[in-house]
């Protein structure tokens, strides 16, 4: 019984720990679910949250991270991403529904795009306000999701 009780206690802690503040990241708070907060952005280049040991960032060559309104733009996402393996992406509307990026991924051969990684390019429109998930994962099993919050258009 010490077992299931030790079990409880850790579960208990790991679900007070949802409401606390997000883990920070090179360029500041990492984004997470509902875009509370967004992820993190300097100027074009934005910073994934990732699963452990692994790093992403993106640069969005079509707007500031910070300042995408609703539209059919189609947005380019140049990703560096850590870990093996080829890499997959979904991009996850305000709710919830998936589906696949307009393009990509598409693997980058080079560029001057200096983060640790491989790299790829990613196309996606941003139809609807709300807080949108591009979600990528790598055949090793790394994974990470960039968290863009869209104004109206």
């Amino acid at each position: 019984m010490v077992r299931g009780h030790a079990l409880g206690v850790v579960l208990a802690g790991a679900l007070a720990l949802t409401g606390c503040a997000a883990a920070e990241g090179e360029l500041g708070p990492l984004g997470r679910a509902g875009c509370d907060p967004a992820s993190p952005a300097v100027g074009m280049v934005t910073e994934a949250t990732a699963s452990d040991g692994v790093t992403a960032f993106g640069l969005l060559e079509t707007a500031d991270p910070r300042e995408l309104t609703a539209g059919d733009t189609v947005h380019k996402l140049i990703v560096r991403m850590t870990g093996s393996g080829d890499l997959s992406a979904e991009v996850v509307r305000p709710d919830g529904s998936t589906r696949d990026p307009d393009w990509g991924p598409e693997s980058h051969a080079s560029s001057n795009f200096d983060r640790p990684g491989d790299e790829w390019g990613i196309g996606f429109a941003l139809d609807e306000p709300g807080c949108w998930e591009i979600r990528l994962a790598r055949e090793g099993g790394d994974s990470a999701s960039f968290w863009f919050a869209v104004d109206d258009g």
